[in-house]
């Protein structure tokens, strides 16, 4: 829709959140925040947003104007310029006497790449990038060498204008919608945070000229929760904030959003000045873990389940330890893998080839050993190289159904969608 739609829209649905906010005041004890106040609160904070938003992409808009219909105004300025200044300087050396007759003004050029080589390619296409209308329109002689063509995105493969692609460090390409996409999807999935590609970080300098302005904040914000040990959440399971280490005094953290006063120990209510009790409910977790031999990630405290495969277990939070006894990795002496996992995870890989099921009994046998042989020696595998597998499979990674392909590690065999051998693996 256009600005003034969406301003008006705004502006109304801030209007209902006063009146909202004026007709529930008072109707609550002293020092409480009732549910419905946050909830309006948060909402009237996400209209603001979305109002300078707003606002923001009008003045955006009007740069990428200026910039593609003004371009030849602000190269005739520059060569009038140019051409003074040289006169000026030829001026002067004929004033103090000196010899002129090498000197010859420089003609005046057409050329906007020779004249104004200058200008910084990346900011041009970084403000190329602000007009959110995503249309090139009529480029001016300013423009036109800056733009060189298309460039294909490497994740969902469409053609964009380059301005609206990102080079990221391994080499691949991203638009500015599958950046998004992998940033938001970040936020929430810790096992995809910091954002990468071909096992390398994606600096948040190379995209952030494709992301918009609170998705930047929310990665920050994220950033500084996921690199604080020992993260404390607000009690209340209705909102379960961060609350950062600023907020903590005396081992009781204050929630940044609902005003909660949370213990550090326990993680529960705060105790108004008493000794932390006894987490019973974490302890009965913890001994249900025993039972069943779940591992706890030393870094985040996750627990882990393996059912096959071998003991290096890399958690979401990117911690790696030993699944049998939970110390970090390479620090104990413990085996790879364990024979009935290794078993198991043999029995999977031979059960994907198609012939499996025609195999004789000696002939499984000696396939189900080869790739028992190939996990033990590959059990750290880097997934450097992936074969093409066609039909319907499962990403071993995050469980989605893929109908008609999925990659297969050409090492170690497992099987991943795209976006998990690019982003997670």
């Amino acid at each position: 829709m256009d600005e003034a739609t969406l301003g008006l829209i705004i502006e109304l649905q801030l209007q209902d959140i006063e009146v909202l906010a004026s007709s529930s005041k008072g109707k609550q004890r002293d020092g409480e925040v009732p549910d419905p106040v946050v909830a309006v609160d948060a909402y009237k904070e996400e209209l603001e947003v979305l109002r300078q938003s707003a606002r923001d992409a009008v003045m955006s808009r009007s740069l990428a104007d200026a910039v593609r219909l003004d371009g030849d105004v602000i190269i005739a300025l520059e060569l009038n310029e140019q051409q003074a200044r040289e006169d000026r300087k030829i001026a002067q050396q004929m004033h103090a006497g000196g010899d002129v007759r090498q000197q010859q003004t420089r003609p005046r050029s057409n050329s906007a790449q020779s004249t104004l080589s200058h200008v910084d390619n990346d900011l041009y296409e970084k403000m190329l990038a602000l007009n959110v209308r995503d249309e090139p329109g009529e480029s001016s002689r300013w423009a036109a060498p800056f733009h060189s063509g298309p460039k294909q995105c490497d994740i969902c493969t469409e053609e964009r204008a380059a301005y609206l692609v990102a080079g990221l460090p391994c080499g691949h390409n991203y638009c500015r919608v599958c950046l998004v996409q992998l940033y938001t999807d970040s936020l929430t999935d810790e096992s995809l945070f910091p954002p990468r590609c071909c096992q390398r970080p994606i600096p948040i300098e190379s995209a952030k000229h494709l992301l918009p302005r609170t998705l930047i904040g929310r990665f920050k914000a994220r950033e500084t929760e996921l690199n604080t040990p020992n993260r404390t959440y607000c009690h209340r399971p209705a909102c379960s904030t961060f609350i950062p280490v600023q907020f903590i005094v005396a081992n009781t953290g204050m929630c940044p959003n609902c005003r909660a006063a949370t213990c550090v120990t326990c993680k529960g209510a705060e105790h108004r000045g008493e000794d932390c009790p006894k987490d019973e409910s974490t302890q009965q977790v913890l001994e249900l873990a025993r039972q069943q031999g779940w591992q706890r990630c030393h870094s985040c405290h996750r627990l882990v389940e393996l059912n096959h495969g071998c003991n290096h277990i890399t958690c979401k939070c990117r911690a790696e330890f030993c699944y049998e006894c939970g110390a970090k990795w390479k620090t104990c002496e413990c085996a790879h893998f364990q024979e009935e996992r290794l078993i198991a995870r043999a029995n999977v890989i031979v059960d994907r080839d198609p012939g499996a099921a025609n195999l004789t009994a000696q002939a499984r046998e000696q396939m189900r050993q080869r790739e028992m042989q190939n996990l033990l020696q590959n059990h750290e595998c880097a997934h450097r190289r992936w074969n093409y597998r066609g039909g319907r499979h499962q990403c071993e990674e995050c469980h989605h159904l893929l109908p008609n392909y999925i990659f297969e590690c050409n090492q170690c065999h497992i099987l991943a969608c795209n976006r998990c051998r690019r982003n997670r693996l």
